[in-house]
């Protein structure tokens, strides 16, 4: 059509080069125009596209460009030239390279060196999809408008309205060449020259080149061929080069050069030499990731576990900036702070033992001492039997006021030395008397063959009668005292002993008063310096890891304050059945105390010149025995010490009771088979024999020494 750009109809065969394919014809002249590129021009910077219509980083705005009484400048190096009347022509080859290059230099954008913790990527700078020339025309806003030529043609270049972006308008009568408007290009930062990569180079794919025949070409009606009508010319050269002999290429189109470089798709040569910050950094985050570990979006994820070990464990990082020897003044010459600050630090430490000592020392010193004491009882056992000029045994029914149900015999079964240990060993009364004198149809008197201890008949009897639900006591202890050779008033006692093993065994050591001074018990008081179980320590009310002392005192039974002088200590790692132990007692007329293993490891302690014990039990001024009233006394009123009743001689009481009726072992607790109020808590504890005998006293092939009461050793003491 006259006036106008044919199509781009006539472009070059098919794999002809850029360099030899046809020149066009002038449309004035009809001579055709040579077009020769300089074999030997470097090539522009990869991924520089300076054809029009090619959005290039090194390109620069086209507005700058626009002249109205100028032919379109040839933005691209393509081989043809618009001649004609009264216009320009460019004939010189190395004159259109250089406006081409100066052209492209004008439309690009600046580039900038990112800093090293750049985002990775392994995308190209231009992502090969968008350097293809739109089919949609669109408002380019770099466009050049030129004069109209001599043969009234007009040369535009952008914002055109033609369809074909390459050819003229057929709806114009004037020709115009419209430059399609690329699309925005993907542009990764660490992809652009001197950036280091963060990930492994061999991932960048790297765009393919130009071929000749995607590059259109338009000639004019008149023949003469458009600046665009054939590929360009710098786009050609680029491709065109040839490899360096020297490089390889990598396995994702990169080029590696013989120095040991990495030429990567943006044209960077990242170095491999151990000081290449660049390399170093490639190299660690290739160890961190694999492709294993890439997500559903195809981006690394976190490190894997061997990798992230591996890149953990590398160098350490080596400065650019600091070169050669660094200079530390602080090791020429030592700041006198430092060595302060240590001597401080030593000090402080030495000064913490220092006090920590002095507060052991001094709560050591604080306990009082019990001043100077002669010796009475030393008794370890040595001679093989029990010395009866220091202990006397009990034999006794009753249980000793605390309704327990041991027969305390002073038999050889149930009270022996062994190895110079004393053992006090439970046994049955069946094995004597047989089972079923036990229950009905036996009588035990005591006090007529003349063993009985107690004054009191009543203590000394007892009769089986299976109607009655009275039984014989089911088992026989032993009980030592020392009432009739030794007792103290004010003194020291250690009783070095060992827990017997067995349910409702009830261990103890205590001082009796001698004389009963101010009345029966408890009148004149009881000093219990150990009061033990042998239940296991799984029992829900203490068992062999529990270990009690406490005072009994007051005016009645009823009235008996022993719950406001009670103390206790637990084994936290082992039990009082596992191993000796000494429980002992100290006691003047300053103080009283009780104390396991060491005299500062008290269970119990009070003074005596704080309260009287009258004032201390609070005790009413009445109260009522059955349905009489009676008026309370103080019973220690004719002592004027704050003592009373510990103001009196006591005796040394070492035995092993079975059971009791005085809440020592609690009612529903531990299975306990009886109740205590029940008038047949003894008959109920012998039908439950095989709960306690069987099921605990000789389980696990326990042996007698097992279930005993073992006495190592007795010390006694008096003030002298």
């Amino acid at each position: 059509m006259s006036g106008s750009f044919p199509s781009s109809s006539s472009q070059p065969e098919q794999g002809s080069s850029p360099r030899s394919s046809n020149n066009p014809k002038s449309p004035s002249t009809g001579h055709s125009v040579q077009t020769n590129i300089n074999q030997d021009q470097p090539p522009l910077p990869p991924y520089t596209r300076t054809s029009v219509g090619e959005y290039s980083p090194t390109s620069a705005p086209a507005s700058k460009m626009s002249s109205s009484n100028s032919t379109p400048p040839d933005l691209g190096s393509g081989s043809g030239s618009a001649s004609g009347s009264g216009s320009s022509s460019i004939n010189n080859e190395e004159e259109q390279l250089e406006l081409a290059r100066s052209t492209a230099s004008r439309l690009g954008l600046p580039l900038q060196r990112p800093s090293l913790g750049s985002t990775p990527s392994t995308e190209p700078l231009i992502a090969p999809g968008d350097i293809s020339p739109s089919t949609t025309p669109v408002n380019n806003p770099f466009s050049i408008h030129t004069n109209t030529n001599t043969q009234g043609q007009r040369l535009s270049v952008g914002g055109g309205g033609s369809a074909n972006p390459f050819g003229g308008s057929s709806a114009s009568s004037k020709s115009s060449i419209s430059i399609p408007s690329p699309t925005a290009p993907k542009i990764r930062i660490n992809d652009m020259p001197n950036s280091p990569p963060s990930e492994d180079v061999s991932q960048a794919p790297t765009p393919p080149a130009v071929p000749d025949s995607a590059a259109p070409s338009s000639t004019s009606s008149h023949g003469f061929s458009s600046p665009f009508s054939k590929p360009s010319a710098l786009r050609s050269s680029i491709n065109s080069i040839p490899a360096s002999p020297t490089n390889k290429r990598a396995s994702n189109g990169s080029t590696v050069s013989a120095a040991g470089g990495v030429l990567t798709a943006s044209g960077v040569e990242v170095n491999q030499g151990k000081n290449n910050i660049a390399a170093r950094r490639a190299l660690r985050m290739k160890q961190a990731q694999s492709t294993d570990s890439k997500g559903a979006n195809g981006r690394y994820s976190n490190y894997t576990q061997p990798n992230k070990n591996a890149a953990l464990n590398r160098k350490a990082f080596q400065s650019t900036r600091l070169k050669g020897e660094i200079y530390k003044p602080w090791l020429e010459q030592r700041d006198p702070a430092l060595r302060w600050a240590r001597w401080i630090t030593i000090g402080s430490i030495v000064l913490g033992f220092a006090i920590a000592a002095v507060i052991c020392w001094d709560g050591y010193r604080s306990v009082p001492k019990l001043g100077k004491v002669c010796n009475l009882i030393n008794e370890d056992f040595s001679s093989g039997s029990i010395d009866s000029s220091i202990f006397q045994h009990e034999v006794r029914l009753d249980g000793y006021g605390y309704g327990s149900f041991q027969w305390t015999t002073n038999d050889a079964k149930n009270s022996y030395v062994k190895d110079g240990v004393l053992y006090i060993v439970p046994t049955l009364t069946s094995d004597d008397i047989g089972v079923d004198a036990i229950t009905n149809g036996y009588t035990v008197n005591l006090t007529a063959d003349g063993t009985c201890t107690s004054t009191n008949v009543s203590n000394c009897v007892a009769v089986s009668n299976s109607s009655q639900l009275t039984v014989i006591n089911p088992v026989k202890t032993a009980r030592l005292i020392t009432k009739n050779s030794h007792s103290i008033k004010y003194g020291k006692v250690e009783v070095k002993a060992k827990f017997p093993t067995g349910d409702w065994l009830w261990p103890r050591i205590s001082m009796l008063p001698v004389n009963n001074t101010y009345g029966a018990w408890p009148r004149s008081g009881q000093i219990n310096i150990l009061n033990g179980k042998g239940n296991n320590a799984s029992y829900d009310n203490r068992g062999v890891d529990y270990a009690q002392s406490d005072l009994h005192w007051g005016p009645t039974v009823d009235l008996d304050r022993q719950y406001l002088t009670w103390g206790y200590r637990e084994q936290r790692r082992t039990y009082y059945s596992q191993k000796y132990h000494t429980f002992g007692l100290e006691w003047n007329d300053q103080f009283m105390w009780t104390y396991i293993d060491s005299r500062v490891s008290q269970v119990i302690s009070y003074r005596f010149n704080k309260e009287s014990f009258w004032s201390r039990g609070k005790f009413p001024t009445t109260y009522t025995n059955n349905t009489e009233v009676i008026k309370l006394i103080n019973p220690w009123l004719a002592s004027s010490e704050n003592v009373a009743p510990f103001d009196q001689p006591f005796y040394l009481m070492i035995d092993l009771a079975v059971g009791s009726q005085d809440g020592w072992f609690p009612d529903g607790t531990g299975g306990k088979p009886w109740i205590d109020q029940s008038g047949s808590a003894m008959s109920d504890f012998w039908a439950a024999k095989s709960k306690w005998w069987d099921s605990s006293w000789t389980a696990k092939d326990a042996t007698a020494e097992d279930r005993a009461f073992a006495i190592e050793s007795v010390k006694m003491w008096e003030k002298c």
